[in-house]
């Protein structure tokens, strides 16, 4: 059973490279379901084995273990105590890191502390990790260099997904790999470890994670600290400090250098495009700085049990739209890109403590192991473990963690576990073993109980949500693909599933819904049919996660497309609006969408009254009512109602506001001349132009306009400086204003 063991942690150890392009979020749903898969085997295997041998059973004494049962302790009764309890127990499908993740992983350490005795399976199994990442590095650099494709328009990113996760595996395996290569002996092993490290660190760069190359350095100038105190000689000493002094001296002269204009434009030219960021790129103004804010606010609310896992996104959400967010240009967030962050947010006072308490068992672990190192290479390999859990803390100050980089995590602080408790156990077995009284019916009924019980959440945890997102995927493609009726019919068949995953599939009905009413293939009768069971199913999961935003706003866009064919529908679109409003109030543009509803469904004192409403929300969120009033100019343009639009427009002008977004101004100069607005037209006109003096699509509008004003020699000169820009393009308008005449 150990030997069994060890082969499924193998298997485990390649879940960074499980993707499946099949399910919704590929390279993270997938990875998720396949560890809980192999965990739950593993827990077959184990449970007999721990009641059948007492030694394979966990060390609960141990200060780690205690710390981790308790942080686990603690994000349980966050969950219970927490503002969607489901979400945190199920996580999304996006992350797929609530409770049940987290209790895979505390199974996952306990199975591998308790069963993997001796140090020759450790080593065989931490090299293991170092060749999957490995193997994960040289197909991310094999995109970098365009030897392999990546995903269209995404930074490089292996098969994790995401630049900022491959940087992150990249990081743990180069500390692991300095550990690994100071406990061998073996020349091509070490050439081999040493092989690996390079490797990861040229992936690390290539990635371009800020927050990983960081933490690299943080963590290098720690250790480097160190290690003179390692050495017991006194020149030995002083030479170690001259020459990590002398490094440190040129990395920070040539950092210097860097920054100089000479060094940008060296850099421009022979440096990466992710290096370059890096390097250049601060935090000054970011999102990251913004979230961590929001996370901070959102602690003080619930400072004690937090808002439970998975749930930031409904903290973040009474932030967004505010002046002081203003930066925050995604219209969700449901991390605060800050691991210790996000578990203050998650698991308030009560978590937090616990998961500092966890680290500190770590620590004390380590620092125990240090000491009873006797050797000098078995001392450097014991410290460079600590940098391993260093790294991966500094990483985490501008991160969040990914299942590829916990499951390594994890699987190390096992090791140090193990390592901290277990002695060599010989192959046949002890005297011990054979003088227990052991009883083979016992662990043969447990294990078939076992079988039976983990059999049957395997299907609930894993089994049925990897059907269900393969499904909608497969309905979903279905509609982009014109077969309207077959696609909605899968995507009611996912749905009828009922998983975690509704939440998620849901909000993409709209959308989907969309290209169906605009479709002449489809009756109305069936229309409004698929309306109903949408917005009922909605309803169903805003019973279960009443503060999801997303789902009243897909509830808002169901009922909205229901008003065209129904008007009773018109009430209840009001009541989806208000209830997203109630748990994220700064969002100008839910307001500013109200508006629009009920202007294109002829209800002018509704649109007036929440025009007032989005006025009132930008004086109070914006400090800006001018910008409220611009909103609003853009819905009444939009709906075609000019007067209305121009006299919100100069509401505007009159508070200040005067940056007018592209498309905005060139329906405005589109309709403005229709309407014969010329004197208004003109004003614009000069603006705009002013303020996009390339443009030439502003040019030829202005330059039609003052023609048709009768501004014909205004036109002219315009003409020509548009004819030293574009000659051609001054040709073909000079062409349409002669036929214009002519036409006259």
């Amino acid at each position: 059973m150990v030997k069994g063991l060890e082969l499924l942690t193998y298997a485990l150890l390649l879940t960074p490279l499980v993707v499946f392009y099949k399910t919704i979020f590929p390279y993270v749903f997938p990875k998720v379901i396949y560890f809980r898969t192999i965990v739950e085997v593993m827990l077959v295997l184990w449970v007999p084995l721990a009641v059948w041998v007492p030694r394979y059973r966990p060390s609960w004494r141990h200060p780690i273990t205690m710390a981790f049962t308790a942080f686990l302790g603690a994000m349980v009764l966050s969950m219970m105590l927490g503002v969607d309890p489901l979400q945190s127990f199920w996580g999304d499908s996006e992350r797929m890191m609530g409770v049940l993740t987290l209790v895979h992983l505390y199974v996952f350490f306990l199975i591998t502390t308790s069963t993997f005795r001796t140090f020759s399976i450790w080593r065989r199994v931490l090299s293991f990790a170092v060749v999957v990442s490995l193997g994960l590095s040289l197909y991310g650099l094999g995109q970098f260099t365009g030897l392999l494709k990546g995903d269209p328009g995404q930074a490089i990113s292996s098969t994790l997904g995401n630049s900022i996760y491959w940087g992150g595996y990249c990081l743990l395996h180069i500390f692991l790999g300095f550990y690994l290569l100071c406990n061998t002996d073996r020349v091509f092993t070490r050439v081999f470890f040493a092989g690996t490290i390079l490797v990861n660190i040229v992936g690390l760069f290539a990635a371009g994670s800020r927050g990983s190359a960081i933490a690299l350095f943080v963590t290098i100038g720690g250790l480097s600290i160190c290690i003179p105190m390692l050495l017991s000689s006194k020149k030995a000493k002083k030479i170690s400090i001259v020459v990590i002094g002398a490094f440190w001296v040129f990395s920070l002269v040539f950092s210097s250098l860097l920054f100089t204009d000479t060094g940008k434009t060296w850099a421009q030219h022979s440096l990466s495009g992710g290096m370059q960021k890096i390097i250049y790129r601060t935090f000054e103004g970011s999102d990251r700085v913004a979230l961590w804010n929001i996370a901070f606010q959102a602690f003080f609310q619930k400072p004690w049990f937090g808002w439970g896992p998975e749930n930031f996104s409904v903290a973040a959400n009474q932030y967004l739209g505010g002046s002081e967010f203003s930066v925050l240009m995604a219209p969700w967030y449901d991390r605060a890109h800050n691991q210790h962050l996000d578990v203050l947010v998650f698991g308030g006072g009560i978590g937090f403590v616990a998961y500092l308490f966890f680290f500190f068992a770590l620590f004390i672990t380590w620092n125990t192991l240090l000491k009873n190192s006797h050797t000098f290479s078995h001392r450097v390999g014991i410290l460079f473990l600590g940098g391993f859990f260093l790294a991966s803390i500094v990483k985490d100050i501008t991160a969040f963690d990914s299942v590829a980089s916990v499951i390594i995590f994890y699987l190390v602080v096992s090791f140090v576990v193990a390592y901290s408790s277990f002695q060599e156990i010989p192959t046949i077995p002890s005297e011990e073993k054979w003088k227990e009284p052991v009883s083979y019916k016992t662990p043969c009924v447990i294990g078939l109980i076992c079988f039976v019980v983990v059999g049957f959440f395997l299907f609930i945890f894993n089994i049925r949500p990897l059907i269900q997102s393969m499904t909608a995927l497969e309905g979903a493609e279905q509609i982009l693909g014109s077969s309207y009726q077959s696609g909605f019919l899968l995507l009611k068949k996912a749905l009828a599933l009922d998983t975690f995953i509704n939440p998620e599939i849901l909000p993409r009905f709209p959308f989907f819904l969309a290209r169906i009413f605009d479709s002449s293939l489809v009756p109305t009768e069936q229309k409004i049919d698929m309306l109903n069971f949408s917005i009922q199913e909605t309803k169903k999961s805003l019973s279960r996660h009443p503060s999801d935003v997303r789902l009243h706003l897909t509830q808002f866009s169901l009922y909205a497309m229901l008003s065209v064919l129904d008007k009773k529908a018109i009430e209840k679109t009001e009541e989806s609006i208000t209830q997203a409003i109630i748990y994220s109030p700064r969002k100008l543009e839910f307001y500013r969408d109200t508006v629009s509803f009920f202007l294109r469904y002829g209800d002018r004192n509704k649109a007036a009254e929440w025009g007032e409403k989005l006025v009132d929300a930008s004086a109070r969120f914006q400090n800006n009512p001018a910008l409220g009033h611009f909103q609003l100019s853009e819905v009444y343009l939009q709906a075609g109602e000019l007067t209305s639009a121009l006299k919100e427009l100069e509401q505007a002008r009159k508070g200040g506001y005067s940056v007018y977004p592209r498309e905005y101004s060139l329906l405005l100069m589109q309709t403005l001349p229709m309407h014969k607005k010329y004197d208004s037209a003109l004003v614009f006109f000069d603006q705009a132009a002013q303020r996009f003096p390339r443009n030439q699509e502003f040019q030829a509008f202005r330059i039609v306009a003052y023609h048709k004003a009768g501004e014909r020699k205004a036109s002219e000169i315009f003409l020509k400086k548009l004819g030293e820009q574009d000659a051609q393009t001054a040709k073909d308008i000079h062409r349409f204003l002669q036929d214009l005449q002519k036409g006259k």
